[in-house]
């Protein structure tokens, strides 16, 4: 019991990839990585596959009671942007209205979607949507294998959290895992836009700087000179021009060799 006292779990979820890591912040190594696996690339989870999968990824692991993050790619995941309506008051409106932009933005209603958001009255808001089919074999994983599950989140949410206090005046940010680049467009200390975008395999820092200026002029926002990115990009991306300087975002001082995408999906948000 003592040598599982501050170990907890994270499971990082892709459209191609499960990684599982134990974090222990008493013992070292401080970050184990007790299950990776690639696989094809599919359009939606189905949750008998999702299950398999997960079910795959546990075998071996004494995971009873630990406390367990579960972290999904974004791209899995619906993130936008909403602006309340002038005079609300409850918190019926706002959802209401988050809602709304959800049908106008996806085309769908919010049947198959779990929503939580940063609810707001008086400017605008971020909100996020997870499936119902999702959540249900995450939530059924978690009692099978006896998991104190402390949040399902999606990659850039947990990002936010725990980067939004280091972004520099000025800055952008945004959070990637393999090819999926979720954009932050801020204006003063608050996101007015998220926009994610698949990267083309041959993307340098030129196509970055070219992708952010569409944004702002799409968006009405005052490019930025600097973008923060949590995760791991191209390295030619890590560069300071006059136009654009990208920086990351380590999460952890104690990388493991050969860090890889999953690895970095798991750990975002992750205090080390």
């Amino acid at each position: 019991m003592f040598k599982r006292f501050g170990q907890s779990l994270r499971i990082g979820i892709a459209r191609d990839s499960i990684t599982v890591l134990r974090i222990s912040k008493w013992h070292e190594p401080a970050v184990t990585v007790l299950f990776e696996q690639k696989f094809v690339a599919l359009d939606n989870h189905t949750p008998d596959q999702l299950r398999l999968r997960l079910e795959q990824s546990m075998q071996g692991i004494a995971a009873n009671n630990l406390p367990t993050t579960i972290v999904l790619a974004d791209d899995l995941v619906r993130l936008w942007q909403v602006t309340p309506p002038l005079g609300s008051t409850r918190i019926a409106d706002i959802q209401a209205a988050a809602a709304m932009r959800f049908f106008s933005l996806f085309g769908e209603t919010m049947d198959d979607w779990q929503m939580s958001a940063d609810w707001q009255v008086r400017r605008s808001f971020f909100s996020a949507a997870i499936p119902h089919t999702i959540l249900k074999v995450l939530t059924q994983l978690a009692h099978e294998h006896q998991l104190a599950l402390v949040e399902i989140a999606p990659q850039f949410v947990l990002a936010w959290n725990r980067w939004s206090a280091k972004i520099k005046p000025g800055a952008w940010f945004a959070s990637i895992n393999d090819q999926v680049l979720s954009v932050a467009l801020i204006e003063g200390s608050n996101i007015c836009a998220v926009h994610s975008i698949l990267v083309p395999t041959e993307a340098n820092h030129d196509w970055l700087q070219a992708h952010l200026t569409r944004l702002g002029l799409l968006l009405n926002v005052t490019v930025p000179t600097q973008l923060q990115i949590c995760g791991q990009f191209k390295q030619s991306w890590e560069q300071e021009t006059a136009l654009l300087n990208c920086s990351r975002l380590v999460q952890s001082s104690q990388e493991i060799p050969g860090y890889t995408a999953g690895i970095e999906l798991a750990l975002t948000g992750a205090s080390l």
